[in-house]
């Protein structure tokens, strides 16, 4: 009895099979980097609050925030409805995060409520040195720049290539904490793709959006050493 030593040939399809997987393969781990990528955020210096907000539903959904007195220093975040989302009216204690309430499909009336205890934005005032300080946005960034004499001074910035850096994801606000610096509220902002596109991973984990309240004093003395 004779045995066959010829190499066993790999059929046709087996080849056609492997190089299939080994490109679905490829491209999962690229869509998983691109996706990983893209949920990423930055971590603000001087990020004294954080909380955590529904998705946005494009690069034109944002969030309207300001402060109020409710017992106690307060942030509130509305929402309008878009897309599958609801309109949301939410007030967190500052700086703990603390949910104090959430209305959804809010009314006028209750947006006239919270309006009442609203503290007044005075000049916005990053560094405290008396002098207001101003807010830029442009090349995927915002920052936050003094005028000293004949100089402009960075006093803080915050990357977003994902979205548009526009001025209405910075808003200015009061001396929430007493050190004589106003804070700065950060809309880090983070798309549904799946309503508007094919972005399976986004509909099975859905996409979360943060708010970052940085303080004044603890961004400018990080800005001034990472200067020296």
């Amino acid at each position: 009895m004779s045995i066959d030593h010829s190499p066993t040939r790999i059929r046709p399809w087996v080849w056609l099979a492997a190089s299939a997987l080994a490109s679905i393969g490829a491209c999962g781990v690229v869509h998983w980097s691109s996706w990983s990528e893209y949920r990423s955020v930055e971590t603000l210096p001087g990020t004294v609050f954080q909380v955590e907000l529904p998705s946005t539903s494009g690069p034109f959904d944002w969030f309207s925030v300001y402060a109020i007195e409710h017992e106690g220093p307060a942030i509130v975040v509305i929402n309008p409805e878009s897309g599958s989302r609801p309109r949301a009216l939410r007030v967190f204690r500052f700086p703990s995060g603390e949910k104090l309430e959430e209305l959804l499909d809010y009314s006028a009336a209750d947006v006239a409520r919270i309006e009442v205890e609203r503290r007044l934005v005075p000049p916005f005032d990053f560094d405290g040195d008396g002098a207001a300080d101003a807010i830029v946005a442009g090349d995927h960034a915002c920052r936050v720049s003094a005028v000293r004499g004949s100089e402009t001074v960075a006093l803080f910035e915050s990357s977003e290539p994902r979205v548009y850096a526009t001025i209405e994801r910075l808003t200015p606000l009061p001396d929430l904490d007493g050190d004589g610096c106003s804070e700065l509220a950060v809309l880090q902002p983070r798309d549904d793709r799946s309503e508007y596109d094919l972005a399976p991973l986004d509909a099975l984990c859905p996409a979360t959006s943060r708010l970052s309240v940085v303080s004044g004093a603890l961004a400018t003395r990080a800005a001034a050493d990472s200067s020296r």
